[in-house]
């Protein structure tokens, strides 16, 4: 009886454990991207109407949907009106990187658990959708070269002859991935005199 008893058991705790939600561990989210949204064109709208209400540029609109260089609309139209923005992009690339402060440093790794300085700005811009180049050297090269004064989030920030690099996230800080025995970490941003490069991430 007592053996049947465990048998029985052991067959409905073995059921529980099938049923059971297998535990999914997601090492570095990704800030989910701004979700797409719509209009439909109305008598008397234009794309550079659209634009300005909606908060965008034209050429963002004719990216998101597909009509090259044209400007022409047609009434009853549905057209994508945010997506991909440089402004979304830049909040995703800015908020992957502040998600991995205290994570180690190690040199020549890009993630999930530990990163270098090149590895975690080619991550953040990664997770915003734009491919940047692996090492400092190349990314240095990639995108536009802008002033202390012209500073915006997500731009880059280039110290010791161009083999570091750190991720301005707005607020006279930057991310980084320093060296070995310290972790990521908010600081201040560089005075200028320690400062090679600042370089804005092209938009694709």
């Amino acid at each position: 009886m007592a053996s049947a008893w465990l048998k029985a058991s052991t067959a409905l705790v073995a059921t529980v454990a099938a049923l059971a939600p297998a535990t999914v561990t997601q090492a570095n989210p990704v800030p989910p991207a701004a979700p797409l949204q719509s209009v439909t064109v109305q008598a008397g709208d234009t794309l550079w109407g659209l634009a300005r209400r909606n908060g965008t540029t034209v050429s963002e609109l004719q990216r998101l949907n597909n009509l090259g260089t044209s400007t022409l609309i047609r009434i009853g139209q549905s057209l994508t009106i945010t997506g991909s923005t440089r402004a979304t992009r830049v909040a995703t690339a800015v908020a992957y990187a502040k998600a991995q402060v205290g994570k180690p440093y190690k040199f020549a790794t890009a993630g999930p658990e530990t990163f270098d300085c090149s590895g975690l700005v080619m991550r953040a811009w990664q997770a915003a959708g734009l491919q940047l180049p692996r090492i400092t050297y190349d990314q240095i090269k990639v995108g536009q070269r802008v002033t202390r004064d012209q500073l915006e989030a997500g731009d880059l920030v280039f110290t010791n002859n161009g083999g570091h690099v750190m991720l301005y996230i707005g607020d006279g800080q930057v991310v980084n991935a320093g060296h070995t025995g310290v972790s990521v970490h908010l600081q201040a941003l560089p005075r200028t005199e320690a400062v090679v490069a600042f370089v804005r991430p092209p938009d694709r």
